[in-house]
């Protein structure tokens, strides 16, 4: 699962409990592989760069290392987030659900 969105506006809360659900699954598998393996067998997650913005699109980037799901969370720029607010109302931006930073440019 690549990038965003995963699931509907309207199932946002839901998904987030399914996606860490998913990632318990996922943890579960890395450990049985590990031991069967002899050896540790890593996961690791690319999430938004900010957890209000994971969060945002049910990724619970903060529960899953403190609840030790994964074991690296590795933060990826998205595009969108650094248009402003005139892009989305003049429809320039290309994602439906878009969070936009008021920001300047690094």
């Amino acid at each position: 699962m690549r990038s965003t969105p995963h699931f509907n506006n309207d199932e946002i809360d839901n998904g987030r409990e399914i996606m860490t659900d998913f990632m318990r699954a996922v943890r579960r598998k890395t450990q049985a592989t590990a031991a069967r393996l002899g050896h540790p067998v890593q996961l690791a997650v690319r999430v938004p760069p900010r957890p209000e913005f994971a969060h945002g699109v049910g990724l619970d980037a903060v529960a899953w290392p403190r609840e030790g799901l994964v074991d690296m969370v590795i933060v990826y720029d998205v595009p969108c987030l650094r248009r402003s607010r005139s892009e989305q109302d003049r429809g320039t931006c290309r994602f439906s659900r878009c969070l936009h930073l008021e920001t300047e440019e690094p």
